[in-house]
């Protein structure tokens, strides 16, 4: 057994595992049920015998509504697109709870868009009710809510909430399947990678955005989400969901790509300030704020330029530095506040607008570095 992926499995507690539509349609372009049997075989066996926690982000909804309306080729009008998902959802999901109940499994539907992840409650409230489910031993699937999500239909982005929900329910370890082997090196016939420490700009000149019929996510999209779930310290494994046993098989030999995170661990709060959270402005800052700020600490007052937008107390906004973003963060005072006080000492603030109770703009509890 490879040493490296055994031990990312016996100490992966709690695994997110998202399956591609492509995995889930057969040749006729329908719900694959013989697929899904065998999946959720194995899913059961991570359950009941290894006793891990799963998470499933499972597309396939318009791919089910496209086999049940016999449908070959997957609508350009976003409405027909949407009656697709309608008339999919409740098939998919009743085909998993078909071959779950099997193994004396329940599962929950979950049904988001990005707004359930970037309303701060209501992400709190869904983190509350996935950590009830697990606690029953429910497995949580995933999908997007595609009937009302049009940007998200347009986008055909469950890659991207596959990293939302891993962030959320703090993952050890998130599986990717789809129907390519991992992630190929195009600049050599499509040999696979088995390993990869970093993803630099190499590796992304490697990148094959294809994209297949019954799916509209292609590698980009998929490498865009590991990106972001390996700095947050969430490994990852893209691997192939129509190869047999493949949720084993990614453990015992170097089948699919595994992608090594960083030894730090965001804690779930940054997470979802750099990840989640919508930004509601942007501040402009100067050389010697953006070096505090790789330094750990907060963003004061007297290292900003200038504020675009308006936005109260307790939003997200975006640290900008020569044009490009380097943090995030949450803001202690409003925009109009922050306007009177930038380029000021914090002993100037009372004078400028009367009362005030924080010396940072953003405490460095609140802020995310994003690009270094």
């Amino acid at each position: 057994m490879n040493i490296i992926r055994k031990e990312l499995f016996n100490k992966s507690k709690r695994i997110v595992i998202k399956i591609g539509s492509q995995v889930l349609t057969d040749e006729n372009k329908s719900l694959d049920q013989i697929r899904i049997a065998r999946i959720v075989e194995q899913i059961a066996k991570l359950t009941n015998t290894y006793k891990k926690q799963i998470i499933l982000v499972s597309s396939g909804a318009i791919s089910a509504g496209m086999g049940k309306l016999n449908i070959k080729k997957r609508p350009a009008n976003l409405p027909d697109v949407q009656a697709l998902a309608a008339v999919g959802q409740s098939f998919l999901i009743e085909s998993y709870r078909r071959e779950f109940n099997k193994y004396g499994i329940e599962i929950g539907q979950i049904l988001v868009t990005k707004e359930d992840f970037q309303n701060r409650n209501r992400y709190l409230n869904m983190s509350n009710t996935l950590a009830a489910l697990l606690k029953r031993n429910i497995i949580p699937v995933f999908n997007e809510n595609d009937t009302v999500a049009t940007r998200e239909i347009t986008l055909g982005d469950n890659d991207q909430l596959c990293t939302l929900v891993s962030h959320s329910v703090h993952a050890d370890l998130v599986v990717i399947l789809s129907n390519q082997e991992g992630f190929l090196d195009m600049e050599n016939n499509g040999t696979l990678i088995p390993l990869i420490t970093k993803i630099d700009k190499k590796i992304l000149q490697k990148v094959s955005n294809t994209k297949s019929q019954a799916g509209a996510g292609g590698m980009q999209s998929k490498i865009g989400a590991v990106k972001q779930l390996i700095t947050s310290g969430e490994p990852v494994i893209l691997a192939c969901g129509k190869k047999e046993n493949v949720l084993f098989e990614i453990f015992e030999k170097d089948v699919g790509s595994l992608f090594l995170s960083s030894e730090t661990k965001l804690k779930r709060k940054k997470r979802w300030i750099a990840f989640s959270a919508k930004p509601s402005g942007e501040l402009i800052i100067d050389e010697g704020a953006k070096n505090a700020l790789a330094q750990n600490r907060s963003l004061l007052a007297i290292g900003i330029k200038n504020v675009i937008g308006d936005f109260n107390k307790g939003s997200t906004v975006k640290i900008i530095h020569n044009n490009i973003e380097v943090a995030r963060g949450l803001v202690n005072y409003g925009s109009e506040e922050i306007h009177a006080i930038k380029g000021h000492k914090s002993s100037e603030f009372e004078k400028l607008i009367g009362d005030f109770s924080d010396e940072e703009i953003i405490h460095k509890n609140n802020l995310v570095i994003t690009k270094d």
